[in-house]
């Protein structure tokens, strides 16, 4: 995992609901790409170790 390589920690808790009004493919690519982009951002600061959170949270 990319994360691990660049000592980004990942830690995941994900809540949702029983449905979600997207395809499985599509929700698959939106948390893909949330994730890829967090990497990146952490790649891309100074400090380290390197910390990102993401939240996908619903009412």
């Amino acid at each position: 995992m990319e994360a691990r390589r660049y000592n980004i920690r990942f830690d995941t808790q994900l809540y949702l609901p029983n449905e979600i009004p997207l395809k499985d493919v599509t929700f698959a690519s939106l948390v893909g790409n949330l994730l890829d982009n967090a990497i990146e951002a952490c790649k891309k600061m100074q400090k380290t170790p390197h910390n990102g959170l993401i939240y996908l949270l619903r009412d």
